[in-house]
């Protein structure tokens, strides 16, 4: 063992003539751990909302969308042209505009969606997400929408579309008797609340487009390149027809999940930095401790590196050590954190954790290797930072003056 481990080893471990500064390592170690563990756990719950809501996205929205000035006509061609891009696994038509809805209780606005159910459930999570069927005659209501309408499978919703036909009265806005086939619940209140299916056909019908459609749904192999793709599928349709990626349509969405959690980060590590100044501290109390055997060392020849060595080991140990523990139990309260909510709802009172709010029967946890890896590599920074000064006081320490009243 090197000269300065073996001394830093034993000033970190023996006993104190101040008892004080043992309770202050002792709360550095402590703070070091609690800033590691809730920085695991915030970023893990955070990245678990994320893949969440990310999925939900995924499963709502394709991976990229073809659009075409004035809608698509011919649709069937232009989708197996889409389908010979290298990247694309399938593509289907689609429809989408604003219309009325008018049930015996409300009226309400939503987005209409026009698909072929069989060729939507290929490109996105339509199936998964759909409770009952679709068919000619039928809507499909998000959840949210139809409490709102407070309808129910079979009953009867009047869909008005801005479409307008002629009649004895004049240019009217046409409207469709349909009946209550399915429900639609994403998870999501916003997608939930604002959107209905009915069928492609139908969607045509409601808008007096016959023949046309507003776009394609791609679905691609990996949807994080959807960028790309996008790029080689509107270089392949020419100048009249753009792609979009998920990516593009969520954009500000995206950026705000991006943001949030890398504000959070920069908060919580605030907690650490605290805990590095009660290391600095520390360091600080025991080199005015040891000043006497200071300045033996320096006399039998210890050299001002080895003796700021010393100090920044010691520094390193307090900070290891509340890393590691901040990592044990930060994935041990990461990987429990459902029970310990579902504990402290029934001490207070309260639903912590509402189902009904956020959708989600538990709440969502992912720790990653690389949140933990950079979390315990800013513990072990800041730590080594906290000891430099410390450190450089004990080494600049002459030998005569740290034994001059000894």
């Amino acid at each position: 063992m090197r000269f300065e481990l073996f001394v830093g080893f034993r000033y970190l471990r023996g006993k104190r003539k101040n008892a004080f500064i043992s309770i202050i390592t002792f709360f550095s170690i402590f703070g070091v751990m609690i800033g590691v563990m809730t920085l695991i756990v915030v970023l893990g719950v955070m990245t678990g909302f994320d893949r969440k809501l990310l999925k939900t996205v995924l499963g709502t929205t394709s991976h990229i969308v073809v659009s075409g000035d004035g809608g698509i006509q011919e649709y069937e061609h232009v989708i197996r042209t889409v389908r010979q891009v290298p990247g694309v696994v399938e593509a289907a038509p689609f429809f989408a505009g604003q219309v009325l809805l008018r049930s015996e209780a409300n009226v309400l606005g939503a987005a209409l969606r026009g698909v072929i159910p069989e060729e939507e459930q290929k490109v996105s999570a339509f199936a998964e997400y759909l409770r009952g069927e679709l068919s000619d005659n039928g809507i499909v209501l998000g959840t949210e929408l139809a409490r709102q309408l407070r309808v129910m499978v079979g009953d009867t919703v009047q869909v008005i579309s801005p479409y307008f036909v002629s009649t004895p009265a004049g240019q009217v806005p046409y409207k469709k008797a349909l009946t209550v086939t399915g429900f639609y619940g994403s998870g999501m209140y916003e997608y939930d609340a604002s959107f209905c299916f009915v069928t492609l056909a139908q969607a045509q019908r409601l808008f007096g487009v016959e023949g046309t459609i507003a776009g394609i749904e791609v679905k691609i192999n990996d949807p994080f390149q959807a960028g790309a793709v996008a790029g080689m599928i509107a270089a392949k349709l020419g100048g009249n027809f753009w792609a979009r990626s998920w990516m593009d349509l969520n954009r500000t969405f995206l950026a705000a999940l991006r943001h949030e959690k890398i504000i959070m980060a920069i908060i919580l590590v605030l907690i650490i930095v605290v805990a590095a100044f009660n290391i600095a501290s520390t360091l600080i109390m025991v080199v005015m401790e040891k000043t006497r055997d200071i300045g033996i060392l320096k006399s039998i020849g210890a050299s001002m590196g080895s003796v700021m060595t010393i100090f920044i080991i010691d520094g390193l140990l307090v900070g290891s050590i509340g890393t590691v523990l901040g990592v044990v139990f930060g994935y041990a309260l990461a990987n429990s954190l459902d029970s310990v909510v579902n504990f402290m709802g029934r001490v207070l009172g309260i639903e912590l954790f509402p189902s009904s709010i956020y959708y989600f029967d538990k709440i969502p946890v992912d720790t990653s290797v690389f949140d933990t890896c950079w979390i315990a590599g800013s513990a072990l920074a800041l730590t080594l930072v906290a000891s430099l000064y410390p450190a450089w006081q004990a080494s600049r320490l002459h030998p005569v003056e740290a034994l001059r009243y000894e």
